[in-house]
């Protein structure tokens, strides 16, 4: 019976409305997120880069649309280079 559908959490899975996303929601690994080049467009309802450890950018370019965020982190955000 059913829809034949699963939610995320049936399978095991969390799923999320960030765009990019490293580290796990209850903090037990903080995930680090480092970009260093090409073309990245988000769209998102969500934070668009949701860091829980450390977000490096050192080039590249990054287009955001959100209703959030467009950048998170927990800890550092560093931006040497690139356009955001």
């Amino acid at each position: 019976g059913g829809s034949g559908e699963e939610s995320g959490h049936d399978l095991g899975l969390d799923f999320s409305c960030k765009g990019i996303k490293a580290g796990y929601s209850d903090a037990s690994i903080d995930g680090d997120i480092e970009i260093n080049g090409g073309t990245i467009i988000l769209d998102t309802t969500d934070d668009a880069v949701h860091c829980g450890g450390t977000l490096n950018i050192s080039g590249g370019e990054i287009t955001v649309s959100t209703a959030d965020d467009a950048l998170h982190c927990d800890k550092y955000l560093n931006i040497n280079d690139g356009t955001v």
